[in-house]
């Protein structure tokens, strides 16, 4: 937030006299920020979240996760190594046979590497890319996973349905099954 301060720019001080954006308005273009973000953006959103969906599609249901959750007590670490366990069984079937999220994967490469700064050096370019689309990859792989989880669990202990999880799948998701048995 901009204040009255004297500005010391190559050894010479600067009286600052007037400013702008006030500091009201700059506390409001920042709170705007916050809470209007979204609004604003709605379209990079819903290409967003197209492209997670586009990127785990290929994946659904995930079945048998094996939580035992009716079993045991789940704890923390239990979960985590079980995630950690899904994660990898996912990754290697993304990357064995889902030819949609194996593009949508190929095009995040491609549009991330064009969409950073032409200035910087090709090796800093590849590197902010790779970080950029694994950090989404591992986001939209956790959002499945969490989910599917979650569903496992429900199921497990009867708080839904009183069949197998792809039974509930075939229930909820009607016409995805439809389209994807023509």
């Amino acid at each position: 937030v901009p204040e009255k301060k004297p500005i010391l720019y190559n050894d010479t001080i600067y009286e600052r006299v007037c400013e702008y954006p006030s500091v009201l308005k700059s506390r409001a273009f920042a709170f705007f920020n916050i809470f209007g973000f979204r609004k604003r953006n709605l379209s990079f959103d819903l290409l967003g979240g197209i492209a997670y969906y586009l990127m785990v599609c290929s994946l659904f249901p995930l079945c048998d996760l094996e939580l035992n959750s009716h079993i045991q007590e789940l704890t923390w670490s239990t979960l985590l190594s079980k995630y950690c366990e899904i994660f990898t069984q996912v990754t290697f079937e993304v990357f064995e046979r889902s030819y949609v999220s194996i593009t949508v994967l190929i095009i995040a490469i491609f549009g991330m590497y064009v969409w950073t700064e032409a200035h910087l050096s090709i090796k800093t370019r590849c590197t902010i890319t790779v970080v950029h689309v694994v950090t989404h990859y591992v986001a939209s792989m956790t959002i499945i996973i969490l989910m599917e989880m979650i569903i496992e669990a429900a199921l497990e202990n009867g708080l839904i349905g009183n069949k197998s999880a792809f039974d509930t799948f075939q229930t909820h998701f009607k016409l995805t099954q439809d389209v994807l048995q023509h």
